[in-house]
């Protein structure tokens, strides 16, 4: 039968096959290839889709899943289930994923925060040399402080979000699969 674990609960084992469980989940959820560069298309089908959920195939092979929230720029913010479709020794298949941020905010990121940091030691060094004025490392400090923030408050949401649609989720791939039929 099935192994009741979900994507953050160690994975969770179905019977079918591979094709079979990424089709179910293009058809279920929301397809994107690109949430920093969507298509026209793509932006269609984010609004008239009644999925919950958006779901993008990465290059290795894998996905990213998460929240279809109001517009696919708030979605871009918030953490996605990022995983793998695999089948498992004893011949079913393994849906893994771990909790993180999509591949292309990781990168955006990290720029800020480079950034914020170049740019806090730069106006320190100033400011302690005497070159600037306390209101070059008060706009530093909030400038960092709105970063930072906005950055843990979209965690915290979006997590909040993609977590009350998991139950959705496991549902989508747990229902009992015959490969042909409609379901």
């Amino acid at each position: 039968m099935q192994q009741q674990t979900g994507p953050l609960g160690g994975p969770l084992v179905v019977d079918g096959t591979e094709a079979l469980v990424r089709d179910r989940l293009e058809e279920r959820l929301c397809v994107v290839g690109d949430l920093w560069f969507p298509t026209r298309a793509e932006m269609r089908r984010w609004g008239e889709s009644p999925a919950p959920l958006y779901l993008r195939w990465t290059r290795t092979g894998g996905f990213e899943i998460g929240p279809r929230l109001e517009t696919i720029p708030a979605s871009r913010l918030v953490p996605t289930l990022r995983g793998r479709v695999s089948r498992t020794s004893d011949g079913r298949v393994a849906v893994q994923a771990r909790m993180t941020w999509p591949r292309v905010t990781w990168y955006v990121l990290i720029g800020f925060i480079v950034s914020l940091v170049g740019w806090g030691g730069w106006v320190g060094w100033q400011f302690s040399q005497g070159e600037t004025h306390l209101g070059w490392v008060l706009t530093w400090a909030v400038s960092t402080l709105i970063v930072l923030g906005g950055t843990a408050v979209a965690w915290r949401v979006g997590r909040r979000q993609l977590l009350s649609e998991l139950p959705w989720l496991h549902g989508v791939l747990t229902s009992p699969m015959v490969e042909g039929e409609d379901w």
